[in-house]
């Protein structure tokens, strides 16, 4: 019994367990059937059940790679070195495909590793190493590659820009560089965004399909996603060569070799001194200009030339390759006077000028043989003039040329505003050269105006000037040249005060209000202009002289009445002139309609140039009016400082005056030996020519002249004889009666009809008294 019920009580359980993949699953599936027996009285009863369980689907395990696996098992045991040698020679063995191999594990090893020293320094050390191994190392191969291709194309670009007119002669602003450099560097930014994307995901098994779409097993972008950041790089390469293909960057280099003496690298330092004090200086000058207004080349940089052979071979081949240094100057002393300068951008020639401190054969020299480095010197200035004119054809910012466009008018002016500030018979000589070359120089012309008629005396002059000056400011304000225009009104105003008190009739100006409002608006213009109002000497200076003026002229014109309207025929016209022929020709107009102190008043430019103080005495226009006081004055034939006007004299005046000798006159008692040759600087026999010469015209001035009409004496025409006789370039002046046919031609024209006749006679008598030719 007890054995049957043990064995009724015992139960049979079967498990079993089998793993089923079915079409539609994805895991295994489990399968549990269980048997019971339970015993009855009577009976047995059998029960068998069966259950099914799914188990939740387990994510797919990626394998690990074993070199990962061991670079994990190092870190545990402590060595991070280890780790880091097993990782990169791994890498190093399969190539582009391990770039990224056991990313994280060589982080850690990084930060694990304790080799390096202790502290803040091997911190900073094994921070570098991470950038190093995550960044730099994997991304180094095509970052060159990028660089090498910009490089490629910036060479080529500037190569093919330089060689194109367009870039050549195109105009450089601060907008536009700007605009190119921002330009640049953004490309640059984008580029190198767009490369680092793609570069950090080489070895990781994305797939960039030309669609823009993600997949596997491709460990490199397809060439087309390279395009952008190439394309990129080359705009950046392109822009970047036009950037510093206009800049405002000047090599120069002076070259002056006399004998043994070698002095080009101080000419080269003071070209650029002088180049920066032409150029980049503060205007000054209250009333003439000094110097230049320019001061552009204040923000410019200026670089000597190496002076070692191969250093310049080398930065010539830089500058070819990459245009850093667009401007180049060079200046070659050929002699004392003479020097040539040539100024080249981006290897083209722009510019090229031959430099003399002459005015030419048979002119008035500046210095005496003996001064060297005063000649020498002043070349630097003329070269500094030609370069910034050819500078202000690129760039803007050079306003303060005021219309010049001939780099040696400049020059001219500079030294004779500068150099020659207290000569004022130089510099009025330089002026007249400078007006000459460059007629459009208004600073040259509003100085030589100055020093002319600014202390005259005489009220018909001094109104001359003034109706001129008001012409001219004019004219500058219509243009643009403020600070020129602000010059001639303060001198404007001095003058209505001189003329008050030469003539006391003198009525007030009917614009005088307005005057004073331009005036107003000019400092004004000129206060926004500058950048540094406080610190700028000129602008302080004007306004003060202004203040000074304003009261002067109020007090002087007070209770005095206004003078009428101009009227349409007035000669506001003949003021426009610029240089010295039209200032000649508009003295020959006033001459012609009457008002001889116009005349003289117009004529003063003109006789700055010896070229013109020679023909006034043969000039049909001229000859004709003589009889008239005011056009003796103005040929100065009276007295015998015109005498150096001719060609025997006029190369030795310097020399001459600088001896002591103000007068030709006074070289007739000179005793003709070495001291005085050296003196002078001249060989026996050109001083024993002079000494003839001042012989013959001093008998010129020892005997009175005879009259030839009720007004009018030979006296007037004694400069003439003298040049006549003495120059000797015709036969007119060997004999008698060639002087006298000769002096008849400048001197009937001017007599009356009555008295044309009786020159003859009296005028051969004269000459047999001072017995000068046979």
């Amino acid at each position: 019994m007890m054995i049957a019920l043990l064995l009724s009580s015992w139960a049979v359980v079967t498990a079993t367990s089998a793993v089923a993949t079915d079409a539609g699953s994805s895991g295994p599936v489990v399968i549990v059937e269980e048997t019971v027996t339970t015993p009855a009285p009577g009976t047995t009863t059998t029960t068998t059940r069966t259950s099914t369980s799914i188990p939740s689907v387990e994510p797919p395990v990626t394998a690990v790679d074993p070199v990962c696996t061991a670079a994990t098992t190092l870190l545990d045991q402590n060595r991070p070195t280890a780790a880091l040698a097993l990782i990169d020679a791994e890498r190093t063995a399969r190539g582009d495909d391990g770039a990224q191999l056991c990313a994280d594990e060589r982080r850690a090893a990084l930060m694990a590793d304790t080799t390096g020293p202790q502290g803040p320094t091997g911190d900073a050390d094994r921070a570098w190493e991470s950038v190093v191994g995550q960044w730099i190392a994997p991304l180094l191969g095509g970052l060159l590659i990028a660089l090498g291709w910009t490089a490629l194309v910036f060479i080529v670009a500037v190569r093919a820009l330089t060689a194109l007119p367009w870039a050549q002669s195109r105009r450089s602003g601060r907008g536009s560089q700007a605009a190119l450099a921002a330009g640049a560097t953004g490309s640059i930014v984008f580029a190198l965004g767009m490369l680092a994307g793609l570069l950090s995901q080489r070895g990781r098994g994305l797939r960039l399909e030309e669609s823009g779409a993600a997949g596997e097993a491709i460990t490199q972008a397809p060439s087309a996603f390279w395009l952008a950041p190439a394309a990129l790089l080359a705009v950046a390469a392109v822009l970047t060569a036009l950037h510093l293909l206009g800049r405002l960057r000047v090599s120069l280099q002076a070259t002056d070799k006399e004998g043994d003496a070698d002095r080009s690298q101080q000419r080269t330092t003071q070209l650029i001194a002088l180049l920066g004090r032409v150029g980049g200086s503060p205007p000054a000058g209250v009333e003439i200009p000094r110097g230049s207004d320019v001061t552009s080349l204040g923000d410019s940089m200026l670089l000597p030339a190496p002076a070692n052979a191969l250093a310049k071979a080398v930065l010539g081949v830089l500058a070819a390759l990459i245009g850093s240094t667009p401007w180049k100057v060079v200046l070659d002393y050929l002699d004392d006077d003479t020097a040539a300068v040539v100024v080249s951008r981006n290897g083209r020639t722009v510019q090229t000028a031959v430099l003399s401190t002459s005015a030419g054969a048979g002119a008035e020299p500046l210095y005496g043989a003996d001064e060297t480095e005063q000649k020498r010197s002043m070349l630097c200035p003329l070269a500094a003039g030609v370069v910034i004119v050819a500078l202000s054809r690129a760039h803007p910012g050079f306003e303060g040329l005021a219309g010049a466009t001939d780099g040696r008018s400049v020059g001219l002016q500079y030294v004779a505003t500068t150099t020659f500030a207290d000569d004022h018979r130089t510099a009025e000589l330089l002026l007249g050269r400078a007006l000459k070359i460059d007629p459009g120089n208004r600073a040259a012309d509003v100085a030589l105006q100055n020093l002319l008629h600014r202390g005259a005396t005489d009220a018909a002059e001094l109104r001359a000037y003034r109706d001129s000056l008001a012409a001219t400011a004019d004219r500058l304000r219509e243009d643009g040249h403020t600070l020129l225009a602000q010059r001639v009104m303060i001198t404007y105003f001095a003058v209505l005060v001189n003329l008050h008190a030469a003539a006391s009739d003198t009525l007030r100006p009917h614009d005088l209000a307005q005057r004073h409002a331009q005036m107003s608006e000019l400092l004004a213009q000129t206060e926004r202009l500058d950048r540094l109002t406080e610190q700028d000497p000129l602008l302080l200076a004007t306004r003060q002289r202004y203040a000074v003026l304003t009261t002067a002229v109020e007090t002087e014109y007070e209770g005095v009445g206004e003078e009428p309207l101009p009227g349409p025929g007035d000669t506001a016209g003949l003021y426009s002139r610029l240089d010295p022929h039209g200032a000649y020709n508009s003295a020959l107009v006033a001459l012609q309609t009457g008002d001889d102190a116009l005349a003289e008043f117009l004529v003063r430019p003109a006789l700055t140039l010896l070229e013109l103080r020679r023909w006034i005495r043969r000039d049909p226009d001229v000859v004709r009016n003589r009889g008239r006081a005011a056009v003796a004055r103005m040929v100065g034939s009276r007295s015998p400082v015109g005498l150096w006007d001719l060609e025997l004299f006029a190369p030795h005046r310097a020399a001459c005056r600088r001896a002591g000798f103000m007068t030709p006159l006074a070289l007739a008692a000179v005793a003709a030996d070495e001291k005085t040759a050296a003196d002078l600087n001249i060989t026996m026999t050109g001083l024993r020519r002079l000494t003839e010469a001042a012989g013959v015209a001093a008998r010129l001035w020892s005997v009175d002249a005879p009259a030839v009409a009720d007004e009018t004496t030979l006296a007037e025409w004694r400069v003439d004889v003298a040049e006549i006789v003495l120059d000797g370039h015709s036969a007119d002046g060997s004999t008698l009666l060639g002087v006298v046919e000769a002096l008849g031609r400048r001197v009937r024209p001017a007599l009356p009809e009555g008295d044309r006749d009786a020159f003859g006679p009296i005028a051969t008598a004269w000459l047999i008294e001072l017995d000068l030719v046979t």
